[in-house]
């Protein structure tokens, strides 16, 4: 999540720029990058109380 959103640089990279820095498929980084986002979607209100506190 850090390089494909530019969390640490503010250089988004794309799918396959960042699975080829991983060594790692596209579809693992893909499958990885879903299961992040998912996971942040399931704790948003929790996610959204910590940025407003």
């Amino acid at each position: 999540m850090t390089l494909r959103f530019g969390l640490e640089d503010n250089q988004e990279l794309t799918l396959s720029q960042v699975a080829e820095r991983l060594n790692q498929s596209l579809e693992t980084i893909r499958k990885t990058e879903h299961q992040g986002l998912k996971i942040l979607r399931s704790h948003q209100n929790k996610i959204k109380d910590y940025l407003l506190n």
